[in-house]
């Protein structure tokens, strides 16, 4: 499910709030294209949890992702009415709880 962030798209560590607001805004890019593309589906919020065996990520989907490690962050969906920047805010203290940070 955690896929590897591209450079141009955003930072490919979460270490740092700065690290992580880079991120979001990435993923919420990314989300904005895919729901352009597809109205009528629900982008929800998932995200592996950083254990001992490897660093945590999210990311937004419409389907719950196959590898049983990924957990749905918050039950509500992107907002298709509202901006990249809205959800931005939505979302921001929500990543904030998940424990998603890299070690060390």
């Amino acid at each position: 499910m955690y896929k590897p962030v591209d450079r141009k798209r955003g930072t490919d560590t979460m270490k740092t709030t700065t690290d992580i607001n880079r991120r979001l805004r990435a993923e919420l890019l990314d989300w904005f294209t895919r729901q352009c593309r597809d109205l009528h589906s629900d982008y929800y919020l998932y995200y592996t949890p950083t254990t001992a065996e490897h660093d945590g990520g999210f990311t937004f989907c419409k389907d719950q992702p196959a590898n049983p490690d990924v957990v749905r962050g918050w039950d509500v969906p992107c907002c298709k009415g509202s901006t990249v920047e809205q959800n931005f805010n939505m979302f921001r203290p929500v990543i904030d709880k998940l424990p998603i940070l890299e070690r060390g």
